[in-house]
Formats: structure tokens, sequence, C-alpha cells
């Protein structure tokens, strides 16, 4: 667990009647130097200790655990995908994927698969975007790292306009380039 060391201000007063209570301490003990009275360079540093002590410095010491940043691998396993070897390619492409995020510390990486519940309605329509808001459902939007769709393109739950989605976005298109089936 690492420790941090930061340095703050937590003043016993309000700031600024904390620099004017401070202010006319060290005025007064100056003009006790300039008028050369005994014990003024001693009136200064209480002055000054009496200043340091209103604003009240703090030296905190704490033990942190980083938080993750989540990210999503979303897999269509919608029946469009059954179609050549898009299936096939999908499988090695999350398991790259994964391989290639898991060497990061700093990504907890959520696999989810889009079309494989045991609805019919699931499997013959894509729901990436469902799947997509479901698996970020409790993470805070900060500490969303982003999410990488896998799919052939057939998405039936496309929003005319992604907004509000605080990371990036990509999406793997399986299938051959020539195919016209697409549809994100």
């Amino acid at each position: 667990m690492p420790v941090v060391w930061t340095f703050d201000f937590d003043p016993l007063l309000s700031l600024p009647m904390a620099v004017a209570f401070s202010a006319l301490a060290i005025v007064l003990a100056l003009a006790g130097l300039w008028l050369r009275r005994q014990g003024a360079w001693l009136r200064l540093l209480a002055a000054f200790a009496i200043g340091l002590a209103l604003i009240n410095p703090i030296l905190l010491r704490e033990e942190r655990d980083p938080v993750k940043s989540v990210v999503a691998i979303i897999a269509d396993h919608s029946q469009s995908q059954n179609i050549g070897d898009r299936l096939e390619t999908t499988e090695k492409a999350v398991e790259h994927l994964k391989s290639k995020l898991e060497r990061y510390r700093q990504f907890e990486v959520r696999l989810v698969d889009a079309g494989r519940s045991g609805k019919e309605e699931d499997h013959i329509e894509t729901k990436m975007f469902s799947a997509l808001e479901n698996v970020f459902r409790d993470v805070e939007p900060s500490r969303i790292g982003g999410a990488v769709m896998i799919t052939d393109g057939q998405i039936h739950d496309a929003p005319a306009r992604l907004s509000g989605f605080p990371a990036p976005l990509h999406a793997l298109i399986t299938g051959d380039e020539n195919e016209t089936d697409r549809r994100i």
C-alpha cells in the first residue's frame, strides 16, 4: 500500500482574519524593532509563531490503495455471429484483448457476452449498448477506462448519438470487409 505525504493548511479562523491578526502582530513587532525596543526580536518571532499557529499547517500521512479503472470487453454472441468465421474471430479477439489489458495492473477488465442470455429475443437482436450500460452500472464515471465492442456490426440498440459516455469506446468489426450487412 503506497504512502502519500501531503502538506495543507487548516486555518483556525477564516483566512482573511488569520492574515489580518498576523499582519497586525508583525507590524507591531516591526515597529518595536524600528524604535529599538528591548525584546523586539523576540516579539517578532512570537508574531510569526502566532501567525503560523493561526493558519494551522498540517502534514498528512495517508496509506492509499489505488483505485483501478474499469475496462469492458463486450463480445457479440448473437445469431448473426454464426455466419462464416465471425464467432471464431470474436473469440480470438476477446482472448487477445484480455491478455493485453491484464498486463496493466491499473485496469479491471470485465467481459460481457451480449446475446448469450437464455432469452431468444436477446440471441436474435444484438443489444450492445444495453450491455455497455449494464457493465458500468456499479462504476463511478471517473473510474470508467473505456470499452471495446467486438461485433459484426449488426447492432439493434445503437443510439442516434452517443453522449454522456465518459471514456473511449472502440468497435472491432468481425467478418469480411465486403459484407453489406453492417449497420453501426
